[in-house]
């Protein structure tokens, strides 16, 4: 008998104030799996036109990675360094992993349409989300993020779905006015589920 595995990743996205979500099953965790999830979620209803979104994550490699190309209006927040508490889309996987243990599965596809079946619990109840991800301490950094008086690169507070938002274009002269135009929002993490099978 041989033991076999095969790998599936989830990838998702969480905006702890909202309970908006994002989710991408791709067969890696590599550069281009990455690029291509940012991709899409720039094309999401989480992510408004002319937006800065601030993008917190940890240090993974294919995060980190100098090949993938960033789309324009996200800005990318690494964690510090082994500390997985502090992303609120680990808590995601948590609740995934406690509804999906113990379960048998005949093939990866049967396991992927069962992750979207409990994934379909927090797109039908983002207030499960909110629960989970948006941590007293989290909400209580976001609040104190200071905002900057309008300057002619800045047209302005605007107010999307998400909450008070400022549009700007990147200024390289000025790094830590262009960090306070960011409303720190989205939690990126991936998530690896191993199928194992036995062959003869």
């Amino acid at each position: 008998m041989e033991e076999k595995y095969e790998w599936l990743w989830l990838y998702a996205a969480v905006e702890p104030r909202t309970g908006a979500c994002f989710f991408l099953m791709l067969p890696a965790v590599n550069g281009d799996c990455f690029e291509l999830f940012l991709r899409e979620l720039s094309k999401t209803e989480m992510v408004k036109p002319g937006a800065r979104v601030g993008v917190v994550m940890d240090n993974a490699g294919a995060h980190r990675s100098g090949s993938v190309e960033w789309p324009a209006q996200f800005v990318p927040m690494a964690l510090p360094a082994y500390s997985p508490e502090l992303n609120p889309a680990e808590q995601v996987f948590r609740q995934l992993r406690a509804w999906l243990s113990n379960r048998v599965f005949e093939s990866l596809d049967q396991m992927g349409d069962a992750l979207i079946e409990e994934i379909r619990e927090f797109w039908d109840n983002p207030q499960r989300l909110v629960r989970l991800t948006y941590y007293p301490w989290w909400r209580q950094a976001v609040g104190n993020i200071p905002s900057l008086k309008p300057r002619a690169s800045i047209s302005g507070p605007k107010t999307s779905a998400l909450g008070p938002t400022l549009s700007a274009s990147p200024s390289p002269s000025h790094p830590k006015e262009h960090f306070l135009e960011s409303k720190l929002r989205a939690h990126l993490a991936c998530w690896g589920l191993r199928f194992e099978h036995l062959t003869e």
